[in-house]
């Protein structure tokens, strides 16, 4: 059976905003019964009774405590109004001020200052012919005596694959012996005696292709020339005995 205690703490939940299904679990965890705790809301609800000293919650609680959230909300919306337009005003000052400053203070013209641009040099222009090229080549070549003095000149005059080929092997020819290295620079030079007779020259895009025939019989010699930044660099040369 429901009594004032029951009602008492219903109305008590409800005024701290504690869910009806809230409050009916905890009555019914203290053993409760279903019907009372519906009876006991129903009473609780209808009786109506204002809050005052030692009363407790009613509808009229709720209802002041709606007014009260309106209120609040009225209150917030007309502080944000005044910042909103608080914030308008002085940015229409700011752009006042400003316009007024740039009215006083002309813009006074900025002093060039020169200075001198980087100047690149643009690649050579190429004036030699593949065949002018290689004979070019040919006759550092032919002064070489050792691997030593070889090998700086194929890293001027030669391709860039040929120059990374040289970089790769470079520690597997330092460990051959220095005899060895040295046939090596003069398998490039133009044997004793050897003439060049005649040259046929096919090009390709750009690859050039010189075939050399000399004064000894069945000797030829083929290289190959590449054209890279606009200068032709030694692809490959070899000879030829038929």
């Amino acid at each position: 059976m429901i009594n004032q205690q029951i009602l008492d703490y219903i109305k008590q939940q409800l005024q701290q905003g504690i869910p009806k299904e809230t409050i009916s679990s905890n009555l019914l965890s203290q053993g409760w019964l279903q019907q009372d705790v519906n009876e006991a809301f129903s009473q609780a609800t209808a009786q109506n009774i204002v809050q005052g000293s030692g009363s407790n919650f009613s509808a009229i609680d709720v209802t002041e405590k709606s007014s009260a959230t309106n209120i609040k909300w009225i209150v917030i919306s007309v502080i944000l109004l005044l910042i909103i337009t608080g914030a308008i005003y002085l940015w229409r000052v700011q752009t006042k001020q400003s316009s007024i400053t740039n009215q006083a203070s002309p813009t006074l013209p900025i002093p060039s200052i020169s200075t001198s641009p980087n100047v690149i040099t643009p690649p050579p222009a190429q004036t030699l012919s593949p065949k002018e090229v290689w004979l070019n080549m040919q006759a550092k070549f032919d002064q070489v005596q050792s691997y030593a003095e070889l090998e700086p000149l194929m890293l001027e005059y030669g391709s860039k694959a040929q120059v990374a080929k040289i970089e790769a092997g470079r520690a597997q020819v330092e460990s051959l012996p220095v005899a060895f290295r040295n046939q090596i620079a003069t398998a490039i030079k133009t044997p004793p005696g050897v003439e060049i007779t005649a040259t046929q020259e096919t090009r390709n895009g750009n690859t050039d292709t010189l075939n050399l025939t000399t004064n000894k019989a069945g000797l030829t010699r083929v290289v190959i020339l590449v054209l890279e930044d606009n200068q032709w660099k030694l692809q490959d040369v070899t000879w030829k005995q038929r």
